[in-house]
């Protein structure tokens, strides 16, 4: 469990650098559940994650096809979403916590956000901005892959 605090922490740490500050940016989290296809929440790093990102001031916002209606009370003050495009209008970063078949998809079709050529996050790993402006972002940017080797 302190494995997972800890990932929780580097990915806040890695948002944080590239962004320069979490507070006021919209931060898109795709995946709730412990693992996909289950409302499984027990121990879920991504609920751990969106707490931390919050308390940095972040406004974070959330989808997951399954586990949203558990995920609720822990998570009062997130913006759960409708859908995978809801959550990520106008973000200024976007986290896959669960790596859903479906995210897997919208992924590879590289055309969810309206920015250009988007390339996107695996399992933990924060897709940052960084380039020219994409229509209603707050910040300037091109989504660009990041891992946490």
């Amino acid at each position: 469990m302190e494995v997972n605090a800890d990932q929780a922490l580097r990915v806040v740490d890695k948002l944080r650098s590239q962004l320069g500050t979490l507070d006021s940016a919209v931060v898109a989290v795709w995946g709730i559940a412990f693992k996909p296809n289950t409302d499984d929440i027990r121990e879920s790093p991504a609920i751990q994650l969106m707490n931390l990102l919050e308390q940095e001031g972040a406004q974070v916002r959330a989808f997951d096809p399954v586990a949203m209606p558990k995920a609720a009370p822990h998570l009062p003050s997130v913006t759960l979403c409708q859908d995978p495009y809801e959550a990520a209008a106008a973000a200024d970063a976007l986290l896959l916590a669960t790596e859903w078949d479906s995210s897997r998809r919208s992924t590879c079709a590289g055309s969810l956000l309206p920015w250009p050529a988007p390339s996107w996050s695996t399992a933990g790993t924060p897709s940052i901005p960084t380039g020219p402006a994409p229509p209603g972002s707050a910040t300037s940017g091109w989504v660009e892959r990041r891992g946490f080797q």
